[in-house]
C-alpha cells in the first residue's frame, strides 16, 4: 500500500511520528513497521471519512471528506457550537 496524503491519509508518516514523539505510551507507534504505520493512518482516515459530516467538501474533486465548508458541531465540553471554516 502506498500512503498518499490527501488521497488516503490526512497526514504523512513523518507528521504522525512527530505527533507521537510528544505523547506518552506511544510505543505501539514507534515500534510498528512502516507498513503497519501506513495501514494505521489509512484506517484512521477511513474512520474519519465514514462519518456523516455537516457542510460540504471544499472541492468536488477532493478524495477525502476534509477540508469542508460550513461544518458545524456541538462541543459538550465547551458548551458551544463550533464552526469549521476553510479558506
Amino acid at each position: 500500500m502506498t500512503l498518499t496524503v490527501g488521497t488516503n491519509s490526512y497526514v504523512s508518516e513523518a507528521n504522525a511520528t512527530a505527533y507521537f514523539e510528544t505523547r506518552i505510551d506511544s510505543s505501539n507507534w514507534t515500534s510498528a513497521t512502516t507498513a503497519n504505520k501506513e495501514a494505521a493512518l489509512v484506517t484512521a482516515t477511513q474512520l474519519i471519512d465514514n462519518n456523516a459530516w455537516i457542510g460540504y467538501a471544499v472541492s468536488s474533486t477532493q478524495a477525502l471528506a476534509w477540508p469542508r465548508k460550513e461544518a458545524v458541531y456541538w462541543d459538550n465540553r465547551l458548551q458551544l457550537e463550533i464552526t469549521f471554516t476553510s479558506s
